[in-house]
């Protein structure tokens, strides 16, 4: 194996183990190393496969090609353009959002939710359905957009979707640590609007948080919700969250199509 081959190789492992979440962030990870000499410079430049495959895993196989026969300058080039016109996130530019107005277009997509809401009218009067799905997606982008910005405590990254899903959903902690589950002794997906009001560790929940609405509830609300009745008894905090959780059960749809396509 010739420098050349060493280079690349490393660099594979380097790419791989890149697990940035915004694209600035992406792009300074991916480019520490690559620039560490003139060798590693050439090298990297060359190794086309990798940056492809780069590419690939941080936004989808159907990027668009910005600087097309290079593949180096091209993801460099993809980082540059989520950065400026995507809020610094690449499932956004996979999916066209650049602010609140596309951000909505694109949660308007199939919502499984849809009949519970609007049941048989979404046949009867699809005028009245599209109003009232693009309601409801203009206050989910609304949410998510807040969302993303608000993490104070090292709960997510500032605008890392995925980290904000996993926090919210999938009841783990800032580091996604699987053993700190909160949502149940086997982390199973309980209904936030089933009222438990007598659970306590025994039933399956854990004294911090009694469901994902409780967690969101303290997220938003830090110095109004300190325990389980403080929010129980209010119902406008409590509707609030749940419609918060709705927007992350939204967006979390979209991320597993995006992931989908990153191979």
């Amino acid at each position: 194996m010739n420098n050349a081959d060493l280079v690349r190789c490393v660099l594979k492992h380097e790419l791989e183990g890149v697990a940035a979440c915004t694209a600035r962030e992406l792009a300074s990870a991916a480019g520490g190393w690559t620039s560490a000499s003139r060798a590693h410079v050439s090298a990297c430049r060359s190794a086309e496969y990798e940056w492809k495959g780069h590419t690939r895993r941080h936004f989808g196989a159907q990027a668009p090609e910005r600087v097309p026969g290079n593949a180096c300058a091209n993801f460099h080039a993809l980082c540059r353009k989520a950065h400026e016109e995507h809020m610094g996130i690449p499932v956004f530019l996979h999916l066209g959002v650049t602010d609140h107005a596309s951000l909505t277009l694109a949660l308007m997509g199939d919502d499984p939710a849809a009949d519970r809401y609007l049941g048989s009218r979404r046949d009867a009067d699809p005028d009245y359905f599209a109003r009232v799905m693009r309601v409801r997606c203009s206050t989910f982008a609304k949410f998510l957009l807040r969302l993303l910005v608000m993490p104070q405590r090292g709960e997510f990254a500032h605008g890392h979707v995925e980290g904000m899903v996993e926090y919210f959903l999938n009841g783990r902690d800032a580091e996604g640590d699987k053993a700190a589950l909160l949502f149940g002794k086997n982390g199973d997906d309980r209904d936030d609007r089933d009222d438990r009001d007598d659970r306590d560790d025994r039933g399956g929940w854990t004294s911090e948080f009694r469901n994902k609405t409780h967690k969101m509830a303290a997220f938003l609300y830090s110095d109004r919700v300190t325990d389980w009745d403080s929010m129980k008894f209010n119902l406008q905090i409590t509707l609030s969250a749940r419609k918060h959780v709705d927007a992350v059960q939204k967006m979390s749809r979209l991320l597993a199509l995006f992931k989908a396509t990153c191979v």
